[in-house]
């Protein structure tokens, strides 16, 4: 079972959770397994959220669990919505996220075509950034890759 606080797997059986001494609040009504082809796992019901979401994004926030399930339920089709956070500090929100060689990348490339191209290619890109940054995150937290497409 997960830790809705913490997301840390312990065993079922537990009074609490072992890493952050809550006691499971979980209800076996809350586990929602579906039997269909575009189910890839178990989901739980969200208490913050109240919609159905991974196990594996449990550790997450909100914003993130929510949208990682509808890109994983699309099968990857659903890119996520617009991020305004990357659009305006798009190194800065990578830093945040762990994503240190995206955020090099992104300083070096921008800072680079800056001196040509001027503000037009910033802007270019913030665009590009706050559209593809939900998706790129899904891609770094599943599958370890900084894929924009």
């Amino acid at each position: 079972m997960l830790c809705k606080n913490c997301g840390f797997d312990y065993n079922e059986n537990s009074n609490f959770c072992p890493k952050c001494n809550r006691k499971p609040d979980i209800d076996k009504d809350d586990i929602v397994i579906i039997n269909d082809e575009n189910c890839h796992g178990e989901y739980y019901r969200n208490s913050k959220t109240k919609y159905n979401v991974y196990d594996e994004f449990a550790n997450l926030k909100p914003y993130y669990q929510l949208e990682f399930t509808k890109i994983k339920d699309s099968g990857e089709t659903y890119k996520g919505k617009f991020n305004f956070f990357p659009f305006l500090f798009s190194w800065i929100w990578m830093l945040t996220k762990k994503m240190y060689v995206g955020a090099v990348v992104y300083i070096i490339v921008v800072g680079a075509l800056t001196n040509y191209v001027h503000g037009v290619f910033s802007l270019l890109f913030a665009i590009v950034m706050g559209i593809r940054a939900n998706y790129m995150y899904y891609n770094y937290y599943t599958k370890g890759t900084y894929k924009l497409w």
